[in-house]
């Protein structure tokens, strides 16, 4: 419940945490129509919020649309040597990544991103897991995003 309450401020933090890093001009002129659209829902004023998409390159790409964006491409001191923990397996057999946005209804998502470090799938196959992942839990709107750095 906290998160369906919460979603557009957290998916504002989590555009905002990501948009330093992104380098290709479509996806700067992405991140900030999607910002705007979530600061126009925050207050209220539909009027704020684009009503061209900037990415018209994607035909999927409405003002319906609805993207979430999980980043986990972390890179930290401690990860020098070895994988994040998010990538890491709980219990269940499921990423810990995964795991974080099972509570929501992924159905109401027409893409799901999540974002990972070049150096770690090289080194660790993220992408391969993270897909391996999507299909055994039936999650098909999911895509992983290969950041050259942060």
């Amino acid at each position: 419940q906290w998160y369906r309450e919460y979603y557009q401020v957290m998916q504002l933090m989590n555009i905002l945490r990501i948009l330093p890093y992104a380098n290709e001009q479509r996806v700067v002129e992405y991140l900030k129509t999607t910002l705007l659209r979530i600061l126009a829902g925050l207050e209220g004023d539909k009027k704020a919020a684009p009503t061209k998409p900037v990415l018209s390159t994607q035909s999927d790409l409405s003002s319906t649309t609805k993207t979430l964006i999980v980043p986990v491409a972390a890179d930290k001191a401690e990860y020098a040597d070895g994988l994040p923990y998010v990538f890491g397996f709980d219990r269940d057999g499921v990423l810990i990544c995964i795991k974080s946005i099972l509570g929501l209804d992924l159905s109401k998502f027409d893409k799901i991103y999540f974002t990972v470090l070049k150096k770690h799938d090289e080194k660790f196959f993220i992408v391969d897991i993270l897909n391996l992942q999507f299909k055994r839990l039936g999650i098909r709107n999911a895509k992983v995003v290969v950041l050259d750095k942060i």
